[in-house]
C-alpha cells in the first residue's frame, strides 16, 4: 500500500525485513492515534522527508496516551533510516 511504504522503497533501494518493521510501526500508529495513513497527505515516508518533525507530530499523542515505552518503540520502527529499526 503506497500509503505504508518504507522510505528506502521510494526511493528504489528495494526490500527487506526492515521495510516489514516500517510497515507494522504505521499500523501500529493507525491503531493508536486513530488517524489513519490513509487519511493523511501522502505517505509517511513523504511526509518525513519533507518535514523530518512529521513524526514527531504524529507519535506525541502515542506519549501522552500509551507512555514513554510504546514511543520509543514506535520511533524505532519508523526510522527513516532501516540500519536503526528493530530487527524482525
Amino acid at each position: 500500500t503506497p500509503g505504508y511504504e518504507s522510505p528506502e522503497v521510494q526511493l528504489g533501494n528495494g526490500y527487506d525485513a526492515k521495510t516489514d518493521i516500517w510497515g507494522l510501526g504505521c499500523v501500529l500508529c493507525d491503531v493508536t492515534t486513530l488517524k489513519f495513513m490513509h487519511e493523511r497527505p501522502g505517505s509517511l515516508a513523504t511526509q518525513v522527508q519533507v518535514d523530518p518533525s512529521a513524526l514527531g507530530k504524529l507519535l506525541a499523542p502515542v506519549h501522552e496516551l500509551y507512555g514513554p515505552d510504546m514511543h520509543a518503540l514506535f520511533t524505532s520502527m519508523l526510522a527513516t533510516d532501516p540500519a536503526s529499526r528493530p530487527s524482525a
